[in-house]
This record gives structure tokens, C-alpha cells and sequence, in this order.
């Protein structure tokens, strides 16, 4: 693996400097990798996105971890700003791509926190390499779950990419990043208990990015191969309990009562079946708990870095 460094303080390739300071920088890890600098200090922090998220995605909350080590936000591969170059895009090959990261970044263990498919991501990782991970912070990660409960957008969501037809009149019809005002709106009332919560700059630092995608032609086809990797990989709960069984981390499970694509029903699933892990259920708040509420999931994180994570 090598690793070479194009950074800027502040911006990248036209990307605004808001909410907090940051250095940008594109990294060779095994291919282009863009990388988020959020500052901090000692053991790596490492925030991971979810489906058709980016860096961005934790501009609001980047600053709270900041107090538990040195921050680094990647683009996965296909998102944000990371082209693929001849990478897949699947859970699997992203979390190749943060254990790279890890060892770039020194030989420290992790904290590893994800959003969603992010959330996935951070358990694969911690599965297979325990002696990398220091403890797991997972945000309405993505879990099996039973159709029934699921908001009919979420199947939608969840389950277009297998039904070809579907999937190709879709992205004829709006291909993923066109539009980007209208897509974010339609987003909002999926992923957010209450769409006012998310701060207008926030909001604005999302279209920046939604707009420099729409000259990316991976976009859709790193969309949905990230979406069907995730699905298959939540297919069986047999096979998921031995995944989160396996993991020796210490994990901390926030979930939005009001989550419609993760519904609270599934990490309530998760607790029955991985005891010794600390859940936290928040009412009003959807599936990006970062965003909505980051004082309150800054606050939960505080305690548990400081009672469980090693140091």
C-alpha cells in the first residue's frame, strides 16, 4: 500500500470550509481516496459515511469527536469525491479500504463510528481485524430486518436494485445526484424524523457536494452496487448474529425511534440478540442521528469513550 498526500487547508477542489476546520486531501490507498482531516489528536477517529453519503455527512458533529482522537472523515469508494478507478463499491471492498486507512494512519487502534451502511461497515472491519478497532460507535447502522416494518420508501430503498426493471427505470427517471435540490428534499422527509432539526448550512454543504456529482458518470453504478452488497449482506439474521457475536470491540448503538429505512424495531432485535453492548433509543429522531441531534449523540459518545474504549 502506498499513500501519498495532495492536502489544503480548509477546502479542496472547491469544497467550503463550514462548520468546523478541515484539511482535504486526495491519498493513494491502493487507489484515490478522498480524505477529511477534521483535527484532533492520538488514537484515529474514524467517521464512516453511508449510502450515498460523503464526508459532508459529518460536518455538524466532527468538532464533538475531535476530543477522542485524530478525526479523519473518507470518501468511500464511489462516493463524495473517491472515483472508483477499477474499485467496486461493495461493503466488503469499503471496508478493505478503512482498514488500509487505519494502518496509513498509524498503528493505534481505531475508534470506528458509522452511519447506516457506514454502521456495516465499521462491524466488518471490527470482525476481522480486532487487534485495529478500540471500541465501535454505530448510528442507525444498517440491520436485518422484517419486511413488514419496514416504510414502503425503505423497500424501495432496500430492495430496487434486485429487481432490474425496477432499478433501470429508476435511474432513467432521476439517475442518483440529478437534481440535487429535489433529491435532498425527497431524502429529508426518508431519513429525517423532523427536517427543520438539519441547520441550513448543512444543508447547503450537502448540495455543494450533490452538485459536483452530477459530472461523475460512477455515481449510479457505485449506488447500487453499495446497495445490494449491504441487502445481501443483511439477508440472514442467523448469519448476521454470528458477524456482531464475533466482534470483541466495545460498541455503543444509537437509534432514532423515528427511523423509516432502519426501523427502531430491528436495533431493539440487535440488543436481545448481542447482549453486553450499550444501546441508546432516541425519541424524535431518525436515521441520521449525527445530523439531527449532534449535541445529544456528542454527549452519549463522551460516556462511552470514557467508560468502555481503552485508552
Amino acid at each position: 500500500m502506498t499513500a501519498v498526500k495532495d492536502a489544503a487547508a480548509g477546502h479542496h477542489q472547491g469544497i467550503p470550509a463550514v462548520g468546523c476546520a478541515f484539511a482535504s486531501e486526495m491519498v493513494n490507498l491502493n487507489g484515490p481516496v478522498h480524505l477529511v482531516d477534521y483535527g484532533g489528536a492520538g488514537r484515529p477517529v474514524i467517521l464512516i459515511h453511508g449510502l450515498g453519503g460523503s464526508y459532508v455527512n459529518w460536518i455538524a458533529s466532527a468538532a464533538d469527536f475531535a476530543k477522542h482522537g485524530h478525526v479523519v472523515a473518507p470518501d468511500l469508494i464511489g462516493f463524495g469525491l473517491t472515483p472508483p478507478k477499477g474499485r467496486r463499491s461493495t461493503v466488503d471492498t469499503n471496508a478493505d479500504l478503512i482498514v488500509d486507512l487505519i494502518h496509513y494512519l498509524g498503528s493505534e487502534p481505531a475508534l470506528l463510528v458509522g452511519n447506516s451502511m457506514g454502521g456495516l461497515i465499521a462491524m466488518l472491519v471490527a470482525r476481522a481485524n480486532p487487534e485495529l478497532v478500540a471500541g465501535v460507535v454505530l448510528l442507525d447502522p444498517a440491520l436485518p430486518m422484517r419486511i413488514p416494518n419496514l416504510d414502503p420508501r425503505g423497500l424501495v430503498q432496500l430492495f430496487g436494485p434486485h429487481l432490474p426493471v425496477l432499478a433501470l427505470a429508476a435511474v432513467r427517471k432521476a439517475p442518483i445526484g440529478s437534481e440535487p435540490e429535489n433529491h435532498m428534499a425527497s431524502a429529508l422527509k426518508m431519513l429525517v424524523a423532523d427536517p427543520h432539526s438539519i441547520e441550513d448550512w448543512v444543508l447547503d454543504a450537502h448540495l455543494d457536494v450533490a452538485r459536483k456529482r452530477l459530472r461523475m458518470p460512477w455515481v449510479t453504478p457505485a449506488f447500487l452496487e453499495a446497495m445490494r452488497s449491504t441487502v445481501e449482506r443483511l439477508t440472514s439474521r442467523t448469519r448476521f448474529r454470528t458477524l456482531v457475536n464475533a466482534i470483541a470491540a466495545p460498541a455503543l448503538v444509537v437509534h432514532g425511534k423515528q427511523d423509516r429505512l432502519v426501523p427502531v424495531s430491528a436495533a431493539r432485535w440487535l440488543a436481545k440478540h448481542r447482549a453486553g453492548w450499550r444501546y441508546e433509543f432516541l425519541d424524535g429522531v431518525g436515521h441520521i442521528p449525527h445530523l439531527e441531534v449532534p449535541e445529544v449523540v456528542a454527549s452519549l459518545v463522551d460516556s462511552f469513550v470514557r467508560d468502555q474504549v481503552p485508552t
